[in-house]
């Protein structure tokens, strides 16, 4: 199994624990291979090239198969032609922080102060294409805030920034502050799912604020598999890797990270990476964004 995640980050680690639940009934072990860099194109790659015999599979994201293709003119991999979809594993929505110290208690806070000081606040970002900057750029159309992107060279360097106060606010998972959250040091101020997560019951959702009604943003990590892969391999492999998520042990770990478990047909996933590179590609355009 390509993962395109560092070896320890939620990804691979979900990753791990849905291949050691799957590797009993798919009847052998589910080996990782941690391809982390250059936002996902290495682990795509190789996942595009490698022989569609069932023996190799990849796990990836929304960003690596619907943002990637506005994000570059020219990719190493075509996510209609080279995959062929499995199965959302999991889906988890971002959260809007700000420093605990910030007088900002409310998204509606934030944007009313931006707006009253147009393109005077900041929102950090792990860099450039980053779904930290992506999902924040959705959220400033929808809601027409004028403020000014930061970007970072990673999620720790952005996190430090909204730490010391160098940016008023940013947009990412909670499972990559939650720490901090829990020490007090930051402050969530919504999530980006349509609706509040059964995690985090009190913290509201971004379509309860004045204007924002509908908005519904998470991202998503997604078995696929080579082109090409026999119809009754993809067809096993996505039982299997269900049945795996939907496993009560694995469930519960999920969800203690703010994962939302899946699952899905292969259909789903295919239409759902059509649908999601429609909508980005429209964000993407309008911030110039380019990772050539």
């Amino acid at each position: 199994m390509i993962v395109a995640f560092a070896a320890g980050s939620g990804p691979d680690i979900v990753a791990r624990l849905i291949s050691q639940n799957a590797s009993t009934s798919l009847g052998q072990p589910l080996l990782v291979d941690n391809r982390p860099g250059a936002n996902g194109l290495l682990a795509l790659e190789a996942a595009a090239k490698a022989a569609p015999d069932g023996y190799t599979i990849a796990f990836a994201d929304v960003g690596h198969l619907s943002i990637n293709p506005s994000l570059y003119a020219r990719l190493p991999y075509d996510p209609d032609r080279d995959f062929a979809p499995v199965t959302i594993a999991y889906a988890t929505p971002f959260y809007v922080f700000v420093n605990s110290k910030s007088p900002y208690r409310s998204l509606a806070d934030l944007i009313a102060a931006a707006k009253a000081s147009p393109n005077t606040l900041t929102h950090g970002s792990a860099g450039n294409g980053s779904l930290t900057h992506i999902f924040m750029e959705q959220l400033k159309q929808k809601l027409e805030i004028p403020i000014n992107h930061v970007p970072f060279k990673s999620g720790p360097q952005m996190a430090a920034a909204l730490l010391s106060g160098d940016v008023d606010s940013a947009v990412t998972g909670m499972a990559a502050v939650r720490g901090m959250v829990d020490q007090g040091r930051i402050r969530p101020l919504a999530v980006t799912s349509g609706k509040r997560s059964s995690s985090f019951p009190n913290i509201p959702a971004v379509s309860e604020t004045k204007g924002a009604e509908g908005f519904d943003s998470s991202t998503w990590v997604a078995f696929i598999a080579p082109s090409n892969t026999d119809a009754g391999i993809i067809n096993r492999l996505n039982t299997e890797l269900v049945k795996a998520v939907n496993a009560p042990e694995v469930r519960a770990k999920l969800l203690a990270q703010s994962f939302e478990p899946w699952g899905t047909s292969p259909e789903y996933l295919r239409a759902r990476m059509r649908d999601d590179r429609n909508v980005y590609s429209r964000i993407v355009k309008a911030t110039g964004a380019r990772l050539d």
